[in-house]
């Protein structure tokens, strides 16, 4: 008797382990889960500001460059920011390397000059590099 009560013991023992087991961990992947939507719901909100600030961005460019072309200006280059510079470099080293060109050859200020000059022309602006590198 004492022999059969000292198993029914462990069995209990081993089941509240496995009980309190089951309970921990459905707690922690709760807490996974809710942790992991955190830190999507902060990186798409990063990303739509991030998003926002370079639509503003532009549309401060595209703002700045029809006001210097109704103007009389004395000079026809466009007058940006850093950052827009930054921008247009940007979307135009990706188009050239979208297209398949190489332009490690052509410095930073070059390929912001191209750029305002095939838009000034209303040219594609891969082709127009591609005629001035050859």
């Amino acid at each position: 008797m004492v022999m059969n009560m000292k198993k029914k013991q462990w069995w209990f023992v081993i089941i509240g382990i496995v009980v309190i087991g089951l309970i921990v961990g459905s707690f922690l992947l709760l807490n996974h889960n809710s942790t992991t939507k955190q830190q999507d719901k902060q990186v798409s909100q990063s990303s739509t500001s991030s998003t926002a600030k370079s639509s503003s961005s532009e549309k401060q460019s595209a703002s700045t460059s029809q006001s210097s072309e109704s103007s009389a200006s004395v000079s026809s280059k466009t007058v940006r920011t850093s950052e827009a510079q930054s921008e247009v470099r940007t979307k135009a080293r990706q188009a050239l390397y979208e297209a398949g060109v190489d332009s490690s050859s052509i410095s930073d200020e070059q390929i912001v000059t191209y750029w305002d000059e095939a838009k000034a022309q209303k040219v594609d602006f891969v082709e127009y590099v591609q005629a001035k590198l050859k």
